[in-house]
């Protein structure tokens, strides 16, 4: 179909410059043979054929090119009935124009072009031989018939123009919902893979957490706690969240402790405590140097939560401020969590006593504001111990 279409364009072409070499020509020739209606008949055909030409590339239609070619020689031939000689070799052109369409135009459109010809035909031959216009003026004619190409070319070109903003808008108007299905597919997507991204931590949270018998619910629960504690600290929802989200990997680095330590139903000795210890250290070594940033914040936490606030933690003995305050979140999440639990080597603590125990620390194990904060919206967290035990 594309091949058949190109060599229709191409043979368009080929009869168009065809036009534009032999319409000068005979407009010269007739004006030395003194035919002056024919002179300017051939004059303002070629001016229209040449403005057609250099406009093949704005057009770009083969059907388009076709029509106005076919109009500018209709025009020329139906003028030899008026301008001619019926009795001479000039209506043999008015005989070659059906031919001469058939080359032109497609096959699904030659027959309204052909019955038009028919019609044409039939009313100049009545009007000129009936003799009831008087067409002595033959720039008068060809005026005429100047004026009724360039009427109908300046409405098929609004019309033209009117489809073509038609055809704008509607694709305006499918890209834009194409553009928010697509929008909305992505947000889904999006979605999708931070639910995929918060599930991943938290299994990888679990893990360090299984290894020492203790259950999921604990690294889901000191997310939602540090999250809620961030929040009234005054960081952003995205802040906050992202907290939520890198919490669960705050023991990450028990994989590296032996079972019979972390599993060790008496209590440890300073050697095996010391060893203990170094589980913050294994947490940095297995997230560090990364370029993400929930990766780097988790990389804080892990290393950083068993610091103090008075410089007395491990392991680097980071003081204050000096903590990343994601860590000193993590820090009274996860103590909060770890005193409210009952486990099987312990059981739960009172709210009292574990309101105590925050207060006596405040300022050396625990960052104060925070310490603040925490007690005094302490029924928020039990409410969130109680929804994911």
């Amino acid at each position: 179909m594309e091949n058949q279409e190109k060599i229709r364009g191409q043979e368009i072409r080929s009869i168009l410059f065809l036009m534009i070499l032999f319409l000068p020509l005979s407009s010269i020739a007739n004006y030395f043979n003194d035919r002056p209606q024919f002179t300017l008949l051939y004059s303002i055909a070629s001016i229209f054929t040449v403005i057609l030409f250099f406009n093949l590339k704005k057009i770009n239609n083969n059907n388009k090119v076709a029509k106005y070619m076919l109009l500018i020689l209709f025009t020329i031939f139906f003028s030899f009935l008026f301008l001619g000689n019926q009795n001479s070799f000039d209506i043999f052109w008015v005989l070659v124009l059906p031919l001469v369409t058939i080359m032109i135009e497609s096959y699904k459109n030659t027959k309204k072009w052909l019955i038009g010809f028919i019609v044409l035909l039939l009313i100049s031959l009545i009007i000129s031989y009936t003799k009831l216009v008087n067409y002595d003026s033959f720039a008068i004619w060809s005026l005429l018939w100047a004026g009724i190409f360039v009427s109908y070319m300046s409405f098929h070109y609004k019309k033209s123009q009117n489809i073509l903003e038609n055809e704008i808008y509607d694709y305006q108007k499918n890209l834009e919902k194409k553009v928010d299905i697509a929008t909305k597919e992505i947000q889904i997507l999006n979605n999708d893979l931070e639910e995929t991204q918060k599930e991943i931590i938290q299994r990888l949270g679990t893990l360090g957490e299984f290894r020492s018998n203790e259950t999921g619910a604990h690294v889901i629960r000191v997310g939602l706690y540090s999250k809620k504690l961030a929040l009234l600290y005054g960081l952003s929802e995205e802040l906050s969240e992202q907290i939520n989200l890198t919490a669960p990997l705050h023991d990450i680095g028990k994989v590296g402790i032996e079972d019979s330590i972390l599993n060790k139903p008496a209590k440890l000795t300073q050697e095996e405590y010391e060893t203990m210890k170094k589980h913050a250290s294994i947490g940095e070594l297995i997230l560090s140097n990364s370029n993400k940033p929930l990766i780097q914040m988790a990389c804080e936490i892990a290393s950083g939560h068993h610091e103090k606030y008075d410089g007395s933690g491990y392991p680097k003995g980071l003081k204050g401020e000096f903590i990343p305050l994601s860590a000193r979140i993590v820090a009274i999440a996860d103590v909060f969590d770890a005193l409210y639990s009952k486990r099987v080597y312990k059981k739960s603590w009172s709210k009292e006593d574990i309101k105590d125990y925050f207060m006596e620390n405040k300022a050396v194990h625990f960052d104060p504001e925070l310490v603040t904060l925490f007690l005094d919206n302490f029924d928020e967290f039990v409410n969130i111990y109680d929804k994911n035990k």
